[in-house]
């Protein structure tokens, strides 16, 4: 799952966005969330991507429209 977090941070680098990147760990959190596979993004508490480690090319489509 680090391919996931280093590929978030690269998108929001190349797009000159100012963002926080959390990662959440805590199973009851996780699970207040709604998500349900791993790894998960989610913008804005938003749920974009589930279960899968989108590229870096693919997150910034995701994020530019936010």
């Amino acid at each position: 799952m680090r391919y996931a977090i280093s590929n978030v941070a690269e998108a929001v680098k190349e797009l000159g966005k100012d963002a926080e990147i959390e990662k959440v760990e805590e199973l009851i959190e996780i699970v207040k969330l709604g998500v349900l596979s791993a790894p998960s993004l989610m913008i804005d508490g938003k749920l974009v991507v589930s279960g899968r480690v989108p590229g870096v090319g693919e997150l910034k489509k995701l994020l530019y429209s936010t």
